[in-house]
C-alpha cells in the first residue's frame, strides 16, 4: 500500500513537472517562439498582398492567420480548419480555393487524416516561393 501512495505521488510530480517545463517554461519564459513566429509573419506580409486568401497545410504555422491577418479561403464552410479536422478531399478543395498556400518543408509524422504525400504532390503543381529555411509559401493562383 505504501508503495503505491509512492507510485501515485511520483506521478503527480513528474506530470506537474512536465506540463511546466513544455507549456510554461519553454512557451512562455524562453520565447524564442514567439520572436520567430513575427519574424515569419513580417516575410509572409511581404509575399502576399492582403486581399489574397491564404492557406496554412500545418498546424503549426496556424498562428500566422492572426499575426498576418490574412484569411483562409472557404472562411464560411470550414473557418479556420486544419489538420484532424480535414480529410483529402477538403484539403484540396482548400488549395485549389487559395491564392497562396503555407507549409512546412519538412513533412512531420502522419497523424492527420488526410495523405501528406497527396498533399504535397498537389502543391508541387504549383509556384513554390521559399519564406525561409522552414517554410514554403506555394502561389495557387496570380
Amino acid at each position: 500500500m505504501y508503495i503505491y501512495k509512492i507510485f501515485v505521488v511520483g506521478t503527480i510530480l513528474l506530470s506537474l513537472y512536465s506540463t511546466y517545463y513544455n507549456r510554461i517554461y519553454k512557451e512562455y519564459i524562453l520565447g524564442d517562439n514567439k520572436s520567430l513566429q513575427y519574424e515569419l509573419s513580417r516575410e509572409i506580409i511581404k509575399k502576399v498582398p492582403l486581399n489574397k486568401k491564404v492557406y496554412i497545410a500545418d498546424i503549426g504555422l496556424v498562428p500566422q492567420y492572426y499575426l498576418t491577418n490574412l484569411l483562409p479561403p472557404n472562411l464560411d464552410k470550414f473557418g479556420y480548419s486544419y489538420g484532424l479536422t480535414l480529410n483529402n478531399i477538403e484539403h484540396i478543395k482548400q488549395i485549389n480555393d487559395a491564392d497562396f498556400v503555407l507549409k512546412f518543408k519538412k513533412e512531420y509524422p502522419n497523424y492527420f487524416k488526410y495523405d501528406q504525400k497527396l498533399i504535397q504532390s498537389k502543391l508541387l503543381e504549383n509556384k513554390l516561393i521559399e519564406v525561409n529555411n522552414y517554410v514554403n509559401l506555394y502561389m495557387v493562383k496570380d
